[in-house]
C-alpha cells in the first residue's frame, strides 16, 4: 500500500522537494512507526478529526497518514468549507499550489458571477470546466477533503487509491 501511496503523493504533489519528504514520512509507517507519535500521540493530523486518536497499532495508519500529510495543501477538509466564501478561498489556494493563477478569472467569475450555475462543493468541478483541471472529493472513513487536479491525471489517481479503500469522484 505503501508504494500506491507513493505513486498518489506523484500524481497529486506538483513540487519534487515536498513529494520527497512526504515520501520519506510515509516510508516511517514500516521503517520506524514511532516517529509517527509522540508522548504516545498521533503527530500529524488536525485536532477536529472525526476518526478519534490513531495509535501503532492501526492497520489503516498508511491511509491517515497519507490523507493528513496532504491536507491544508494539497487537500482541504470538505466539511470546514459552508460558504461560497470559503470555497472560493479554498479553490484559490489550490490555484497558488498548482501555479494556476491563469484560471483565476474563471473562478471568481463561475464563484461569483456566473448566474447559471449555482455554485456549491458538490459541482465545484464546474468551476473548472472550461479548463484542463478539476475538483475531487477524496474520502477514507470518515475523514472527507476536496482536492484539484488536472484532468489527464484523475484517472491514474482513481486506479491508484481505490483498490486501497479511499472513494475518489468527480465534484460536477
Amino acid at each position: 500500500m505503501i508504494e500506491a501511496l507513493k505513486n498518489a503523493i506523484d500524481i497529486i504533489v506538483p513540487h519534487e522537494s515536498e513529494k520527497q519528504f512526504y515520501k520519506k514520512t510515509l516510508d516511517k509507517v514500516n521503517d520506524n512507526p514511532h516517529e509517527l507519535f509522540e508522548n504516545g500521540k498521533y503527530k500529524f493530523g488536525y485536532a477536529d478529526s472525526a476518526r478519534g486518536d490513531l495509535t501503532l497499532n492501526n492497520t489503516e495508519l498508511a491511509k491517515y497518514l497519507f490523507f493528513d500529510l496532504l491536507t491544508e495543501s494539497y487537500l482541504q477538509l470538505s466539511r470546514r468549507i459552508t460558504s461560497k466564501d470559503l470555497l472560493w478561498s479554498t479553490l484559490s489556494v489550490f490555484l497558488i499550489n498548482y501555479d494556476c493563477n491563469h484560471l483565476r478569472r474563471q473562478l471568481d467569475f463561475n464563484v461569483y458571477d456566473n448566474k447559471a450555475i449555482d455554485i456549491s462543493i458538490d459541482n465545484a468541478s464546474s468551476v473548472f470546466a472550461d479548463s484542463e483541471h478539476l475538483v475531487y472529493r477524496l474520502r477514507v472513513h470518515r475523514d472527507e477533503a476536496i482536492g484539484f487536479l488536472h484532468k489527464s491525471k484523475f484517472g491514474e489517481l482513481v486506479k491508484i487509491l481505490t483498490p486501497d479503500g479511499f472513494e475518489i469522484k468527480e465534484l460536477k
